[in-house]
């Protein structure tokens, strides 16, 4: 019996932290992976283009960002404040920016707006780069506005040849980028399997709108699953914790 409400308690709790959770989220579906991952990367590359330290940098652009935001009554806003550069900068690897895709799915005219007003116009990759966040708002137009919730199940045949186009020409100039910076030994602009399923599904999207194939419901389960597993692990073997979790998450579907 006191096992069983023990597990009833930290029921309770978990459904407390989702209740918490979803209050502070927008819930939406989102749009193909390209318009958020590569909006990360770019928010990477500021940090190397402008003036003084990092942080410094860092806090130049959440102020700017926010402000463009606010201004323009952007519908899905950027929340957390980049004040350290952990929110962007990893120990190892490429730089890419923290939060969760619902957040960063509204910073495509902020980035461009924000690259416009501090790339170096005579610089050949600051000019890749503002290609780049000019089709990637572009693209993001034509999503919202055929988007499933005004009833578009998939795009009209002129809008999904127009994104599907956009989307090659974006993985052109990440991949040109990645390149470049490569050979400067500079770990700027990462290419992964992620560019690849996005621009599969622009290439169906005349079938099937992207976002009936991607959504953000996904970080409810994992927040969900990081909190259940956590609570088995104290006073516990590691190859009890997996028994012990599988038995908590038995009981808490039958209740």
């Amino acid at each position: 019996m006191a096992s069983l409400a023990a597990a009833l308690v930290e029921r309770q709790r978990v459904a407390a932290l989702e209740r918490a959770e979803r209050a502070q989220r927008v819930r939406l579906v989102a749009d193909p992976l390209v318009t958020v991952q590569d909006l990360q990367r770019v928010l990477g590359h500021y940090l190397d283009v402008l003036p003084g330290e990092p942080v410094a940098n860092l806090k130049q652009v959440d102020t700017w960002v926010h402000h463009f935001q606010s201004v323009h009554e952007t519908k899905y806003r950027f929340r957390p404040r980049l004040q350290k550069s952990s929110m962007v900068v990893k120990e190892t690897g490429f730089p890419k920016l923290r939060g969760r895709a619902a957040d960063i799915l509204g910073l495509s005219q902020a980035m461009l707006h924000l690259w416009e007003s501090f790339m170096d116009p005579q610089d050949l990759q600051h000019k890749q780069v503002h290609v780049f966040v000019k089709m990637n708002a572009q693209l993001q137009e034509i999503l919202d506005e055929f988007s499933p919730t005004y009833g578009f199940v998939a795009l009209p045949p002129q809008q999904a040849e127009s994104a599907f186009s956009l989307g090659l020409k974006m993985a052109q100039i990440h991949a040109q980028l990645k390149v470049h910076f490569e050979d400067q030994e500079r770990a700027l602009w990462n290419l992964t399997s992620k560019t690849h399923f996005a621009l599969h599904s622009l290439e169906v999207s005349r079938f099937l709108h992207p976002a009936m194939v991607w959504c953000f419901k996904g970080e409810d389960t994992m927040h969900r699953a990081q909190t259940l597993w956590k609570s088995c692990l104290q006073g516990s073997k590691h190859w009890q914790v997996s028994k012990k979790a599988a038995f908590k998450e038995s009981y808490l579907l039958s209740l």
